[in-house]
């Protein structure tokens, strides 16, 4: 039988072997911690390289602006038929048809919700968002859209009109010209100013879901599309002569069983005159 001394020393040995078995096993530990975290910071490197390279262009990238964009245009239109340059039904009975340019910061203001400010610091009515609401995913009216140049001509860029114009024509060949016609809308440029280069126009491309980019590029180079724009500018300032206000964008002609309304040139009153005009036509 062992002394009271080898039992107090035998304890001792075993405490001492404890401790040291912990000592291993915390720094062990930590050697997993530091490497675990090692791992994430690379793998938060790694996505984050990705999400830039595969997100981000040289347009306005994955800012709160494009992404607001996105997230309301998408809203928007979400569900509702498109072909060509129509949204909506092609059996509506109605017919709203709206004359811009895609530069213009009045077609922006008409085009754009309330809570949207755009460069020249006007404010957006909301007023097309509630046409397409209350109208075009009703099934109602369908919303077509022309082109003609009005704010473009400022662009120092001479060629600016016809390729974005174009680059929104392009879109509706893969039903999804509105998406474009929105998305610039609500991503405007100053005006007056060279903000409409190709990475700006491939930028909205890609922000548009299933759109096929590289089929987008090939349709742009259509001699049929370029020739659409002066048609369309040509009934567009046709339609605007006729309004005391005479030309200018956005015109909106709404048709119907019962007739065709006076042009609204411009932004009216309040959102009761493209109201009042489609119940006298329909």
């Amino acid at each position: 039988m062992a002394s009271r001394k080898e039992q107090k020393e035998q304890a001792r040995a075993a405490r001492l072997a404890q401790e040291q078995q912990a000592a291993e096993q915390a720094q062990r530990t930590r050697r997993l911690q530091i490497f675990g975290g090692v791992i994430a910071l690379a793998v938060v490197v790694i996505v984050a390289a990705i999400a830039i390279s595969s997100g981000g262009s040289t347009h306005k990238g994955q800012s709160a602006v494009a992404k607001a964009a996105v997230a309301h245009v998408n809203s928007l239109l979400a569900g509702i038929p498109q072909s060509g340059n129509t949204l909506g039904k092609p059996n509506a009975p109605i017919t709203i048809t709206e004359y811009g340019d895609l530069e213009c910061s009045i077609c922006d203001e008409l085009a754009t919700p309330a809570s949207f400010t755009n460069p020249e610091s006007q404010q957006g009515t909301g007023w097309e968002d509630k046409l397409i609401t209350e109208y075009v995913r009703t099934g109602k009216a369908k919303l077509v859209f022309r082109s003609m140049e009005t704010a473009s001509s400022s662009n120092p860029d001479a060629n600016a009109f016809t390729q974005q114009q174009v680059a929104a024509e392009a879109a509706g060949l893969q039903g999804k010209e509105w998406n474009f016609i929105e998305l610039m809308y609500n991503q405007q440029g100053a005006e007056g100013t060279n903000y409409v280069s190709e990475s700006y126009l491939q930028g909205l491309a890609k922000e548009i879901p299933g759109l096929n980019f590289k089929q987008w590029m090939a349709d742009r180079k259509l001699a049929r599309l370029k020739n659409q724009l002066s048609v369309d500018n040509a009934a567009g300032v046709a339609a605007g002569q006729s309004s005391p206000n005479g030309a200018g964008t956005p015109t909106i002609v709404i048709k119907g069983p019962l007739g065709q309304s006076a042009p609204i040139v411009g932004l009216p009153n309040g959102y009761g005159a493209y109201v009042s005009a489609i119940n006298r036509v329909g």
